[in-house]
């Protein structure tokens, strides 16, 4: 006799299947055959949700924003990348639907990285690199941010408040000032070095942009409408309800601040406490 949890294990799995099928045919119909497509390419926490914010407002531009990332991967989006193949799922999400003329996915450097791939290693996460790095069609918006630091604080503060983005209707929760280390900051420093280092020339054969958090912010005008202009969009005003966490100067925020500058003030990482 089939046994109750046999039934719904089945039912599931059909539900997962005719979802598959759902997708193949949606994007068969709908999806243009020409357009833009592009990969915001990030370290954490350097401003890629509140790029990826703005975009979404612009008409022409379909956004999805990150697609392999920690809390996105849950049972029920694996078992359809399983069933999709991972390379179906990224394309899926790089396809201008109709109205729209590029569309662009954000994808960090830690879910590229060989970690991840092998905790993961049932979706086959290693083609989607392959893909990216065979598809030189695909822009690349090079995403960083100019000090290190500030992303040290901004990723220590989100790991101990759980709070990773802002929105007007939410309160901000505030930790108190942080301590950090000098080994871990200098391994950050490092760290993050290296990932831009590398992915720089992974993708040195795309068409890349590379844009500073820090000019989206101060320099508003000219970086947004350059960045438009990469992506092959006419200039439209583009809005955002998020705001930003960390407003306190570093020195206020970070509680051995004037040990970290003095050692680094002998470093080529000085100009992160200036």
């Amino acid at each position: 006799m089939i046994k109750k949890n046999e039934i719904l294990e089945n039912l599931k799995s059909m539900k997962e299947d005719f979802c598959v099928y759902i997708s193949r045919i949606y994007f068969r119909f709908f999806a243009q055959e020409s357009g833009v497509r592009f990969v915001v390419l990030s370290k954490g926490r350097c401003g890629s949700t509140y790029l990826m914010r703005m975009l979404s407002s612009h008409p022409k531009i379909r956004v999805s924003e990150e697609i392999l990332g920690t809390y996105i991967l849950n049972k029920r989006v694996k078992e359809r990348i399983k069933k999709l193949g991972c390379v179906f799922y990224l394309e899926s999400f790089l396809q201008p639907l109709i109205g729209k003329t590029c569309a662009g996915v954000k994808i960090l450097y830690f879910s590229l990285e060989k970690k991840w791939q092998e905790k993961n290693e049932s979706l086959k996460l290693f083609k989607i690199e392959e893909y990216l790095r065979r598809h030189k069609d695909i822009k690349i918006v090079h995403l960083k941010r100019k000090n290190k630091l500030d992303v040290l604080r901004s990723t220590e503060v989100a790991q101990i408040t759980k709070q990773w983005h802002y929105n007007k209707s939410e309160a901000i929760k505030n930790c108190g000032k942080i301590n950090l280390s000098i080994e871990e900051c200098w391994s950050f420093f490092k760290e993050i070095e290296s990932q831009e280092v590398y992915y720089e020339s992974l993708f040195r054969e795309h068409d890349t942009f590379e844009v500073y958090y820090e000019d989206l912010i101060r320099n508003p005008q000219k970086t947004w409408s350059d960045l438009l202009k990469f992506i092959c969009v006419n200039p439209h005003r583009l809005i955002t309800k998020l705001k930003k966490i960390n407003t306190l100067p570093l020195s206020e925020s970070i509680e051995n601040y004037e040990e970290l500058k003095e050692f680094f003030s002998k470093t080529e990482y000085k100009i992160f406490f200036e």
